[in-house]
């Protein structure tokens, strides 16, 4: 149920306590990191889990995934896999 008027009358349906945001992206940092990283949040992390109600966001990035070595990409699946192990603590 929503009410009627603007946002700031909205009710949070959304009772999670965190999230975890694991993005890939086709470029480098560097890209991201110039404006776009800064509209993804705004978008993703704060209208689309925290403004519904989820305390705490926190998202990863892994960059330029096409085009890194195996190894940092290997890394890349491991990190996800420890921040997922300990997304459930």
């Amino acid at each position: 149920m929503y009410p009627q008027g603007d946002v700031r009358g909205r009710i949070p349906l959304l009772q999670h306590r965190k999230a975890l945001l694991i993005s890939t992206t086709f470029f480098g940092a560097d890209v991201y990191e110039a404006g776009a990283k800064d509209a993804m949040e705004r978008l993703i992390d704060s209208w689309g889990f925290r403004y519904p109600g989820i305390r705490s966001v926190e998202h990863k990035y892994f960059w330029a995934v096409p085009n890194v070595t195996p190894e940092t990409r290997r890394h890349y699946l491991d990190e996800a896999e420890e921040l997922g192990r300990r997304f459930g603590e």
